[in-house]
């Protein structure tokens, strides 16, 4: 049953950019040559002092179903995919990576970027009825559970992180499991329980990495087998 599934909600694909030659305009004139027809909605570059963060967003793409956007900032740009319906993201994943992947270069080559750091950031959900309680019970130690202070709780959130190596990659695995309500074009206000799993490489290694787009789509699969990996076996119960 779909229902019974866990369905991806949001994947978020980002590089951090250490050292990079970032001219708003000229970013912005190469996307659009290239990707007009991709970014054919709302085109926003915001009015940031030269002497703000690097990590707050200069420019963002958008496409007209607002189904994926793209940020960028001086240190760093994010590839937002949204879903609109149930596993659209899954039917669609090889099309928007190849896309990410074009839109990556095309960005290094306007701006010289060096890659020191990537991640990738998959939001998954399945349809619970009574998600907290669900949570409880399977995460919590039994005499946990019959404590009165466990009864009825209104949220429930666990966030657990582990460094593991894949392959060549050494990653932070951040994994966050809570109780939601999950809002669809078709279905709004679905009772759910929402996982969280974001895979980065070492922030500590940001200055000494310089990846290539091969290592990026290398970091990305790996990611994503292992993130499904870790789905089947740390929450196969929950169904």
């Amino acid at each position: 049953m779909e229902n019974s599934e866990f369905k991806i909600l949001t994947l978020q694909l980002v590089i951090y950019t250490p050292e990079i030659f970032f001219k708003k305009n000229i970013i912005l004139q190469k996307m659009m040559e290239s990707f007009s027809d991709k970014f054919d909605g709302d085109i926003v570059s915001f009015p940031i002092p030269d002497d703000a963060p690097k990590e707050i967003p200069r420019l963002s793409l958008l496409d007209s179903k607002k189904r994926y956007k793209f940020e960028t900032a001086i240190s760093r740009t994010d590839f937002h995919i949204f879903s609109k319906t149930p596993f659209e993201i899954e039917s669609n994943i090889t099309t928007y990576l190849n896309f990410y992947f074009e839109l990556i270069q095309k960005y290094i080559d306007c701006t010289k970027a060096k890659i020191g750091r990537m991640a990738i950031v998959v939001t998954r959900y399945i349809e619970k009825e009574n998600p907290t309680n669900f949570l409880v019970q399977y995460f919590c130690d039994k005499t946990l559970v019959k404590n009165k202070h466990f009864n009825n709780l209104n949220n429930f959130e666990l966030h657990f992180r582990k460094v593991i190596s894949l392959k060549n990659f050494k990653i932070n695995n951040w994994i966050r499991c809570k109780n939601t309500q999950v809002n669809l074009e078709i279905k709004k206000n679905i009772d759910s329980i929402l996982i969280i799993q974001d895979m980065n490489t070492l922030s500590e290694e940001l200055e000494s990495n310089k990846f290539s787009i091969q290592n990026l789509k290398d970091f990305i699969k790996l990611s994503l087998d292992e993130q499904s990996n870790i789905l089947k076996n740390v929450f196969q119960g929950v169904k």
